[in-house]
């Protein structure tokens, strides 16, 4: 019984040192007609045996990746095998309700992959941008390719943990999220909040108040962040003023939340905190029927997507990652994963920056010459 249990564990093991071995071709650090390590320098590299070891390289010799010569050693003859790196998402992204945050997140991924060398494929779902995540992967190709061997490392964005883990499972390849890669958010979205309070104050509000993107009913921890900065900048915050709601299919959800801060008080905010920018778009034509004067009565900060969303009147003052920058980093990181699965997380997380309107059509980078 013991013996047939070390059989399965060898062969995980070396299936799992396999995936890597083709990895470390596929990153670049090789060309075809270099050495590669002989199967005792992979034992003492994945601090296994040597028969593992060349159990591992076997199955590369078979693709023609590697080659080996009798007396010589072994060599590469390619670095690449018919794979692709997976750009993936759960989402439905021809979904009218999509934030372009993510198309232009998933397109930049891509970019910076391609620019590399690597060939990548974009794998979707079939999920709407709201509501529960799905129960399951909605469509046959992802798990087809997972079981075919033909990814190399795997790229996810807009998707549940619970159903990455699911679609995944013990694939063995190396995988980054936009969620957050090694416990490390992709951008610091306190940080975003507290910068944000900080602009008001400095634009001389008083009273500030928050609209946050969360479960309606639900205290989500950037309305206690935003209370915080408040209270730290000598701000005044009524608890009328912190809402949450989350966008949804249904039009008004941003008008609803802005009415609610309004109407609670007499005295009225004069600096504002969007959190998302689909909110924002949904609210700003409230504030030109009320005839709220922007930004005489009311500075406002919105979180936005310089790279589409265009600039709405009333036009806040913007705040932001580059989602060309956070696919940048995402790209880093899955490249330096491919090439070393003990490589630790780097550029992260991605600055946020203030973003002014110059013209109907054009975001630009605070303090910046070149358009966002």
């Amino acid at each position: 019984m013991g013996r047939r249990h070390t059989a399965r564990t060898t062969q995980a093991r070396h299936q799992r040192i396999a995936v890597q071995l083709r990895q470390m071709l596929a990153a670049g650090g090789y060309r075809p007609g270099d050495r590669f390590p002989s199967q005792y320098e992979l034992a003492e590299r994945f601090k296994t045996s040597p028969l593992t070891a060349r159990e591992a390289v076997a199955p590369l010799v078979e693709e023609g990746l590697l080659e080996r010569r009798f007396g010589s050693g072994t060599f590469v003859l390619r670095t690449h095998a018919e794979t692709f790196i997976g750009v993936c998402t759960a989402m439905d992204i021809s979904h009218p309700a999509l934030s372009p945050f993510f198309l232009h997140l998933i397109q930049a991924v891509r970019r910076s992959l391609e620019a590399r060398g690597h060939r990548t494929r974009i794998y979707t779902g079939q999920a709407p941008p709201f509501g529960a995540p799905p129960e399951r992967w909605e469509s046959a190709d992802l798990p087809a390719d997972l079981a075919a061997r033909r990814l190399s490392g795997i790229v996810m964005v807009g998707t549940d943990p619970g159903l990455s883990a699911s679609v995944l499972g013990d694939c063995g390849l190396p995988t980054v999220d936009a969620a957050g890669i090694d416990g490390k958010p992709l951008w610091d979205m306190q940080d975003e909040v507290r910068r944000s309070v900080e602009r008001l104050a400095k634009l001389g509000c008083r009273r500030a108040a928050c609209i946050a993107w969360g479960e309606a009913g639900q205290r989500p921890h950037s309305l206690d962040a935003f209370a915080r900065a408040a209270k730290a900048h000598g701000l005044d915050v009524r608890r009328e003023w912190l809402i949450a709601t989350r966008t949804t299919e249904k039009m008004g959800d941003g008008a609803e939340a802005f009415r609610r801060i309004w109407d609670a008080l007499p005295e009225k905010p004069d600096g504002l905190y969007v959190q998302d920018d689909i909110l924002y778009r949904d609210l700003a034509p409230h504030l030109l029927l009320q005839r709220i004067e922007i930004p005489g009565q009311l500075q406002i900060v919105s979180h936005v997507n310089p790279r589409d969303t265009r600039p709405l009147l009333p036009t806040p003052l913007g705040i932001g990652p580059d989602p060309h920058e956070l696919g940048e980093a995402l790209a880093v990181n899955l490249c330096a994963r491919m090439a070393d699965p003990r490589a630790t997380t780097t550029d992260m997380p991605v600055p946020v920056h203030f973003y002014k309107a110059t013209s109907p059509s054009e975001w630009v980078a605070e303090n910046e010459g070149t358009s966002a």
